[in-house]
């Protein structure tokens, strides 16, 4: 697929804009299939105790790599006459696709164990599932939060380029900076994790997410925007850690594959219809109001996680009575 980008250029200026979304629209099927197996394969390669600190150093790799690599292409494409710098770059992308795809294939995974039964339910909890109510709970939950957290996402771009002016080099930067932020602040939330739990981790640090918009609807120089996104990377990296850890941590085992796409497909949703409602706000209110207006939802999808944290440690209270119950009447 990056082959193909590189290639919509030679195309009728007329029917490049339709051939670059059908193109990423197509590329976004096999990667769908391809990120429910990995959510799956990791789920079995690395135990729960180890998540945390694991997934944090693996994070703070894939940043550091990630920022280097939009660094160097941004610096590069613009040196290089349009779109000449866009194709090299995507050349290089399906290179790097091609070696990715031969690591993996070198990774040996035992099969995973065939349930024979169905997991037994904590005394106390009656008919129902406790572990797939709290998948549902936290499905639920995340699509309004996917919601909320992504439709600011396109006006941040459009507001760079179009009011501030930037260039490839300074979204580079910008970049590059926020990953700085990540970089320290994996460590600390991964160690917050460990202490307190992946839905405590999430719920607070979710809280700070809302301070992005408000930055952008007041910020009237890149330099500013740089400054910040130190602290908005640290922030947005227990986000990043928790979301994917608590979804392993509430998906039952029993048909745990099936269960992640099901997450999947859900926060999809949110995802298409975010930016869309971005766009739509910004036409509607201009940049200022739509940012502050972004900034009351994420404070809204914020508190959903504190209210499902809050829910979850009733839950365990009820399983854990249910169980010294059941002990005292043995």
């Amino acid at each position: 697929f990056y082959l193909v980008l590189a290639a919509i250029p030679l195309f009728d200026p007329g029917r490049q804009a339709a051939l670059l979304v059908a193109a990423v629209a197509l590329m976004n099927l096999p990667g769908a299939v391809g990120n429910v197996g990995w959510q799956a394969l990791v789920a079995r390669v690395i135990p729960p105790e180890r998540r945390a600190a694991a997934f944090a150093t693996r994070n703070r790799l894939m940043n550091l790599a990630g920022a280097a690599t939009v660094l160097l292409a941004g610096q590069g494409i613009d040196l290089v006459q349009h779109p000449l710098g866009y194709q090299i770059a995507f050349g290089f992308g399906f290179l790097f696709a091609l070696g990715e795809l031969v690591v993996l294939n070198r990774l040996e995974v035992s099969a995973a164990p065939v349930e024979s039964a169905r997991v037994r339910k904590p005394p106390g909890s009656g008919g129902r599932d406790p572990g797939r109510a709290r998948f549902v709970r936290y499905t639920l939950v995340s699509v309004l939060f996917y919601l909320a957290w992504q439709t600011p996402w396109p006006l941040f771009t459009l507001y760079q380029v179009r009011v501030l002016e930037a260039n490839n080099a300074w979204i580079s930067l910008l970049s590059l900076v926020n990953t700085g932020g990540t970089l320290l602040g994996f460590g600390f939330w991964a160690r917050m994790a460990e202490r307190r739990g992946h839905i405590w981790t999430l719920s607070v640090s979710s809280a700070g997410l809302w301070v992005v918009p408000v930055i952008y609807a007041y910020s009237t120089d890149l330099a500013t925007l740089a400054a910040f996104n130190l602290l908005i990377g640290a922030v947005f990296s227990g986000v990043a850690l928790s979301l994917f850890n608590y979804l392993l941590e509430v998906t039952p085992e029993e048909h745990k594959t099936t269960y992640i796409a099901y997450y999947t497909s859900a926060v999809s949703i949110s995802s298409v219809v975010a930016p869309m409602l971005g766009v739509w706000l910004l036409g509607r209110l201009g940049f200022t109001h739509a940012f502050l207006l972004s900034a009351g939802l994420r404070v809204a999808g914020s508190l959903l996680y504190r209210l499902l944290y809050v829910l979850d440690r009733r839950s365990d209270r009820v399983c854990s009575d249910g169980q010294a119950a059941a002990w005292v009447n043995e």
